[in-house]
């Protein structure tokens, strides 16, 4: 089943780690960087990709502490790794957006200051690499990956792919959370989330799992609406020319998505945004109501709360499970430093990325909170979802 509908890329290499001399003999020393992201083809589960620095490929002796088998400090110059985007302008072109823009500037706010080369792991929607990164990759700080949003709903649900527990991955963060919404195409005759409750809406979706078709089924389960869901669209651009076509009045989609690929039908008010999933409303949407809100009981309440989280979520960056705290620390501080670089945050501005960073802890407390939910909420949304 399919998650979301991103992408598939392969980007491979070696590089070169300078380090300082106070370190090791020599100014330099080889490694191999490989790097996770989140990927996949059209109407199949998200693929994972992983970023590791091996250790074994550093020869000199002042990197034994790289080595988790090994009882030394690690040294002052922390391991560093990488994060990748996905490439395609098609449903999930975040991933590969984000990815991209986060490989080109953490390395250099991580001691010494090491270049980063990524390469994809597919497979599972996901799970592939983050069973890897939590089963076999090395966990020294070397390894790290960029995971599906929705890792901790699927937890939740009991995929039996699942070979992790989401909640011992070392979240690092995410450079912006998503905020969700149902939106409708100027034509159509509903115009505000009670004209759902009324009238028929048709929406194009993916894969049934993904969620732009859970949502608007729970919305139809839980708040009674009367949305006709037609999946089966590769990714959103084929959702957009169906919109203008008339084979569907609207879609789900990210309001940052909405705002970076199609800012002009935003100007020309070509698009209306009727609900909102997520846990709190972007500044600049304050009217559509959250669907949170809308939910008639606290149970239903959770499900849809279960929902957004994955995309509260975001694009996040996880290491293994273990990692130093030390270690730990350099790495979420380099992340926190690079979100305030002049370089990173024109870059960001240049692609239309607006930064609504979530660090550490905090992604953490979500990933809990997901898979915390109550096994009789899980055991009824998947009833609702026919999962």
């Amino acid at each position: 089943r399919s998650i979301i509908n991103p992408f598939n890329w392969v980007c491979s290499a070696a590089m070169r780690l300078r380090t300082s001399s106070a370190f090791c003999d020599s100014t330099s020393n080889w490694a191999r960087v490989r790097l996770a992201n989140v990927a996949s083809g059209a109407n199949s589960r998200q693929e994972a990709l992983w970023p590791a620095i091996r250790a074994s490929a550093f020869r000199n002796p002042a990197f034994d502490g790289l080595d988790p088998s090994r009882s030394h400090e690690p040294p002052p110059t922390a391991p560093a790794s990488s994060v990748p985007r996905g490439g395609s302008p098609a449903s999930g072109g975040e991933y590969d957006v984000h990815g991209r823009l986060v490989s080109r500037y953490i390395g250099k706010h991580i001691p010494g200051q090491p270049n980063v080369v990524h390469q994809t792991m597919t497979g599972g929607g996901g799970m592939t690499a983050a069973n890897f990164l939590y089963n076999v990759a090395p966990r020294d700080g070397t390894a790290m990956g960029i995971m599906v949003g929705t890792i901790a709903l699927f937890q939740a649900f009991g995929d039996k792919a699942i070979k992790f527990d989401a909640a011992q991955f070392n979240w690092i963060g995410t450079i912006a959370s998503t905020k969700e919404n149902i939106a409708a195409w100027h034509t159509a005759p509903v115009k505000k989330f009670e004209d759902l409750l009324t009238m028929e809406f048709t929406t194009g979706a993916s894969g049934r799992s993904s969620p732009s078709f859970m949502v608007p089924t729970l919305v139809n389960k839980l708040l009674g609406a009367k949305i006709n869901i037609v999946p089966g669209y590769p990714g959103g651009s084929q959702i957009n020319l169906a919109m203008e076509r008339g084979e569907v009045q609207g879609r789900y989609n990210t309001w940052s998505s909405w705002k970076t690929t199609k800012p002009d039908w935003l100007r020309d008010g070509k698009v209306v945004v009727l609900v909102q999933q997520a846990l709190s409303k972007p500044a600049d949407l304050p009217g559509p109501p959250l669907l949170i809100d809308l939910a008639k009981t606290e149970e239903d309440k959770r499900i849809f709360e279960l929902m957004a989280i994955g995309s509260e979520m975001g694009r996040p960056l996880a290491a293994t499970p273990g990692v130093p705290p030390e270690r730990l620390a350099a790495l979420i501080a380099a992340y926190r430093a690079m979100l305030k670089d002049p370089e990173f945050m024109a870059e960001a501005k240049k692609l239309d990325i607006e930064l609504d960073p979530i660090v550490g802890e905090e992604m953490q407390r979500l990933v809990v909170r997901a898979i915390s939910t109550p096994p009789q909420v899980v055991e009824r949304m998947k009833k609702l979802l026919d999962m």
